[in-house]
């Protein structure tokens, strides 16, 4: 379930975005003790907001270009885990945008406007919250 979103135009990668996002945890009074993202986050500013910002382990995968160079790898390691079963997890929240873009149509609607798609994001949310709790199935919004 998001907890917190941003929603763009979609020229900007999504990266940007990080860390208002995280802060937007700490107002929300949530402690992470992990942020699992893929090797397009591989940023020393991005992992060292998340290790000196939030206090947590960033479960980014390192790029390859920066594996070569063994000498910043022990570097790049800093404020990171390796730990395969945390990052595995990212793949639940794949899967849950996947199900709300296929389920809901989200982002194949002809809505004109970001508050109207907003809108659209929020009740998909709220279905798949009740999907959730109750088991149902909604067939259609």
């Amino acid at each position: 379930m998001p907890i917190a979103l941003i929603i763009t135009n979609g020229k900007e990668h999504d990266s940007k975005f990080l860390i208002p996002l995280c802060r937007r945890l700490s107002s929300y009074r949530l402690k992470p003790d992990y942020v699992i993202a893929d090797k397009g986050y591989d940023s020393e500013d991005l992992v060292g907001f998340i290790a000196r910002k939030l206090g947590a382990l960033a479960s980014i995968p390192i790029r390859a270009k920066h594996k070569q160079n063994k000498t910043n790898l022990e570097y790049k390691s800093k404020g990171r885990t390796d730990d395969k079963k945390i990052y595995r997890k990212r793949t639940s929240v794949e899967r849950t945008f996947s199900y709300l873009k296929n389920k809901f149509n989200l982002g194949k609607e002809k809505t004109r406007g970001i508050t109207n798609f907003l809108v659209n994001v929020f009740l998909s949310s709220i279905c798949l919250l009740l999907e959730s709790f109750r088991g149902w199935r909604i067939k259609y919004l």
